[in-house]
C-alpha cells in the first residue's frame, strides 16, 4: 500500500456577515420612494448542530478504507490532507481539541503525570473555559461520549463542567468488559459488549432524545478507543483486509537514518517477525475501524430521519497520527508525517462538496470553527482559526491562508536513551513553501522540503542554512505566543 499524495479536500461554509449580505440581496423598492415599506430584516443565520467523531491513533492513510465515511462526509463535504495535530500524543491532542490552546498554553504536555494526564488537566481549572462551557452558555445541549483523555479513571464523582450528558471510558482502557463513568456513577459495559457498538447504541439513543428539544442546538462528541493499538475488532470483520499491510512508502524501515537525529539512528532496521507484526496490527485496526465507519453511516442515517441532517456539521478526525514502520519508528510522537498528519474530514450544511484543499490546518482550529458555527465570538484564550473561511463558494488561496503553524512535544526521560526527545518545531505551508523544521532538546536539528523530499527521507539542514535560520526565529516567536497572537 502507497501513501496517497500530499493534498487537501475541503469546504466551507459561508460566514455569518457574508451569508447575511448574501441573504439581505440586493433590488427591489428604494427605500426613499412613498410607496415602499422598510425592507424586513433577515433572520439571524440558525446555529448549527455539530457531530463530532474522533477516533484514537488513526495515521492519515487508513481513512481511504472506510467506504460510509468517505461518501457521507468526505464527498459532501472537505477532506483537510494538510491536517495535523500540533501534539502528536492523545492527551495534550485532546486538551487542545477542547481548549482551542497550544499544548504550551494549556500545560497538558503528556500523557502521565507529572507532565499531564487527566488530574493535572481537572486541577488545571481548563475544563472550565472550554468548548462545552462556551457552547451550553450559548444555548446548546452538550453530550460527551467515548474515551476522554489518558489517565481518567474511577473514583472521579462529577462530569466535567459544561457537559449536559457524560459517558466517558475509564482506565484500564478496552474494546470489551470496558469501564465507564456515566453522570457521576462507575458502571461495567454489558457483557460481550464491542466497545464502538456500545457508543453506537448509546449516541443513537441521544439524537433520539434531542427530539424533545427540537428548538434546541446540540453538540454531540463520539470518541471511539479504535483504532488505538492493540487493535481490537468485532467479529463481522475478521475477514476483511486479509491481504492489507502497513504502507510501504520510501520511508518504510528506512535503509540509511544517518541524517537522522540520535535516537532515530538508535532504531535497528526490522526483523522479518517484526514487519510481519506491523502488517497484523495495520490490518487489525483497518477491521477496527469498520465498526467506527458503520457508526458514522447510522449517525447520518439518523440525523437525515430526524430532519437534522440540513443544520448539522459533522466532524471526522482523530486526536494524532501513527507511523507504522517509517523511519523504523512504530508510535505516534515523532516530527515525521506519518505521526503528524491526521485524517480530518467536515460536512457542513451548505457548503461545497468533495473538495480537496492545500491549506494548512490543525486540531488547534476545530473549536474556533465549531464557536462559529454557534455564532458567538471566539473566546479569547483561543488560539487556532475558524475555518469557515474554507467553506465559502471562493476558497481563499493558499498565500492568504495561515503558512505556518507550531508543532510541539514533551519528554521528561533522558534524552540519551528516550525513544522521543522534546522538541518543537514550524509546520509550513504557503503556496511557495512545503516544508517542516524541527528542533530537538538535544540541539539536533531537522529540516524537509516536501516538494523535493515529499516522505522526509533526507533532513537538509546543512544544505538550507537560511531557510533553517528563518524558521527557528518563527518557531521560537510562536512558541511564546497566548492567545489571539497565534492566531
Amino acid at each position: 500500500m502507497t501513501r496517497l499524495p500530499r493534498i487537501l479536500r475541503a469546504v466551507p461554509l459561508l460566514s455569518a456577515g457574508l451569508f447575511l449580505h448574501l441573504a439581505c440581496g440586493a433590488g427591489g423598492p428604494s427605500p426613499s420612494s412613498p410607496s415602499s415599506a422598510p425592507p424586513a430584516a433577515a433572520p439571524a443565520p440558525k446555529p448549527l448542530n455539530v457531530v463530532v467523531i474522533m477516533t484514537d491513533d488513526q495515521e492519515a492513510v487508513s481513512a481511504r478504507e472506510m467506504p460510509r465515511m468517505q461518501s457521507l462526509i468526505a464527498a459532501q463535504g472537505v477532506t483537510f490532507q494538510n491536517a495535523i495535530s500540533t501534539t502528536p500524543l492523545c492527551s495534550p491532542s485532546r486538551a487542545t481539541v477542547l481548549s482551542g490552546r497550544y499544548a504550551h498554553s494549556h500545560n497538558i504536555l503528556s500523557n502521565q503525570p507529572p507532565l499531564g494526564g487527566y488530574g493535572k488537566y481537572r486541577d488545571s481549572g481548563m475544563e472550565g473555559d472550554s468548548l462545552p462551557v462556551w457552547l451550553k452558555s450559548a444555548g446548546y445541549r452538550t453530550a460527551y461520549l467515548g474515551k476522554y483523555t489518558n489517565g481518567y479513571g474511577p473514583g472521579w464523582a462529577t462530569k466535567p463542567p459544561g457537559w449536559d450528558d457524560w459517558l466517558a471510558f475509564t482506565e484500564p482502557q478496552a474494546y470489551v468488559n470496558f469501564t465507564f463513568n456515566e453522570d457521576g456513577r462507575d458502571l461495567k459495559s454489558p457483557g460481550g459488549e464491542y466497545q464502538t457498538d456500545y457508543l453506537t447504541t448509546r449516541a443513537l439513543e441521544y439524537l433520539r432524545r434531542t427530539e424533545d428539544k427540537d428548538d434546541q442546538p446540540f453538540f454531540l462528541m463520539v470518541a471511539p478507543y479504535a483504532p488505538h493499538n492493540v487493535s481490537k475488532y468485532a467479529s463481522r470483520h475478521a475477514g476483511m483486509f486479509s491481504s492489507a499491510g502497513a504502507p510501504r512508502t520510501p520511508a518504510f524501515d528506512e535503509p540509511d537514518v544517518n541524517d537522522k537525529p540520535r535516537h532515530i539512528k538508535r532504531i535497528n532496521r526490522f526483523t522479518s517477525a517484526q514487519v510481519t507484526n506491523i502488517d497484523n496490527e495495520y490490518r487489525n485496526s483497518l477491521r477496527a475501524l469498520q465498526a467506527v465507519d458503520e457508526m458514522i453511516e447510522k449517525l447520518v442515517q439518523a440525523l437525515e430521519a430526524q430532519g437534522e441532517l440540513d443544520n448539522t456539521a459533522i466532524i471526522f478526525f482523530s486526536d494524532n497520527g501513527l507511523s507504522t514502520g517509517a523511519h523504523r519508528f512504530t508510535d505516534k510522537t515523532a516530527p515525521y508525517a506519518e505521526s503528524l498528519d491526521i485524517p480530518l474530514y467536515i460536512r457542513v450544511p451548505g457548503g461545497p462538496k468533495g473538495i480537496t484543499i492545500p491549506h494548512l490546518v490543525a486540531n488547534l482550529d476545530l473549536p474556533a470553527t465549531i464557536v462559529d458555527w454557534a455564532r458567538i465570538p471566539p473566546p479569547p484564550a483561543i488560539e487556532g482559526r475558524s475555518l469557515t473561511p474554507l467553506f465559502a463558494a471562493t476558497t481563499p488561496p493558499v498565500s492568504a491562508w495561515r503558512p505556518d503553524i507550531l508543532v510541539e512535544y514533551w519528554d521528561n526521560t533522558n534524552p540519551a536513551t528516550t525513544l522521543m526527545p522534546t522538541y518543537q518545531g514550524v509546520r509550513v505551508e504557503n503556496g511557495v513553501e512545503s516544508a517542516l523544521y524541527v528542533q530537538h532538546d538535544t540541539r539536533e536539528e531537522e529540516y524537509y522540503d516536501f516538494k523535493a523530499d515529499p516522505y522526509q527521507m533526507d533532513s537538509a539542514v546543512g544544505s538550507h542554512p537560511a531557510e533553517v535560520n528563518r524558521l527557528n526565529a518563527r518557531m521560537k516567536t510562536l512558541a511564546a505566543c497566548r492567545g489571539s497572537s497565534c492566531r
